[in-house]
């Protein structure tokens, strides 16, 4: 029996479960890719077979997969829901509040209980104190996992037993991210058309701000994901806003707005470069 089985070894989830690995947790880890376990394995992670061999194994599930919807359909086979009874389910997918209510009923049914992490941070910055995960459900659940998110990240959040609370507050965050990233490559956008140095724009905000990576990438006219999001990543999360948005009755038009741009980006064929690449579809380049 490990501590925890980890689902899901992306990007993002690797690096998690790297980082509670190098912690000294005993982890499980399971993807549908196999291969991408051979590194965490080679750190110490036991490999499971099976999604059910990965579930039995441990009190704790940690899933890191694209989305709530994913998850349910990966654990609704009649082999696994039986293995849920009595887990705690750490769910720290991309989601909605309404999407984590339906999920947190779905558990229950299941007799397992739920709590959503939002990770906050790019997969390079887990591990350090400025990652930040934002963390909603029963608060006894919360203690239970909390040493794990310490492992994880120096701020840690805990925004109470609402199991909606944190993608709340992850899309709130999330559509002044969006609505920066628009405003920061207009702003490019007037400098460009003045003659203004883009080192210069850059200097005009704090060390580390997006305005550095995003003027190096229009500079060069090099717009590879480094230190950024992909265009990919302001697609979804457009749309996240714009669904969260229709479910609770609230205006849109923000995040449509948003999502038209970055769907223009896409079509024209930035697909998986970085969310900077907007500069070339408003300077009509594409």
């Amino acid at each position: 029996m490990s501590e925890i089985s980890f689902i899901g070894l992306g990007a993002m989830g690797a690096k998690v479960a790297l980082t509670l690995i190098e912690s000294d947790c005993q982890l499980t880890v399971w993807n549908r890719s196999p291969g991408k376990a051979e590194a965490l394995i080679q750190k110490g992670a036991q490999w499971a077979d099976t999604l059910e061999a990965a579930i039995s194994a441990s009190p704790i599930i940690m899933i890191c997969i694209d989305n709530f919807e994913i998850t349910q359909e990966i654990l609704s086979e009649n082999t696994i829901t039986p293995l849920l009874a009595d887990k705690t389910i750490v769910q720290m997918s991309t989601g909605t509040p309404a999407e984590s209510r339906a999920a947190n009923d779905w558990f229950s049914q299941h007799g397992a209980e739920l709590l959503v992490s939002m990770i906050m941070v790019y997969p390079a910055t887990i591990g350090k104190e400025d990652a930040q995960f934002l963390i909603s459900g029963p608060e006894h659940l919360y203690q239970k996992c909390e040493k794990y998110f310490h492992y994880l990240g120096g701020d840690i959040r805990y925004l109470g037993s609402s199991i909606g609370a944190a993608p709340a507050m992850s899309l709130a965050i999330l559509g002044r991210i969006l609505v920066n990233l628009l405003g920061l490559v207009h702003g490019a956008n007037i400098c460009v058309s003045e003659g203004v140095a883009l080192s210069e724009y850059a200097k005009m905000f704090p060390p580390g701000d997006r305005a550095e990576t995003v003027t190096a990438a229009i500079d060069s006219n090099n717009y590879r994901v480094d230190g950024g999001a992909a265009i990919d990543i302001a697609l979804v999360s457009a749309a996240s806003l714009q669904n969260h948005a229709r479910d609770v009755g609230i205006n849109s038009e923000l995040p449509d707005f948003a999502f038209n741009l970055f769907q223009r980006v896409i079509d024209a064929g930035y697909k998986g470069l970085d969310s900077a690449s907007l500069f070339k579809v408003l300077r009509g380049e594409n």
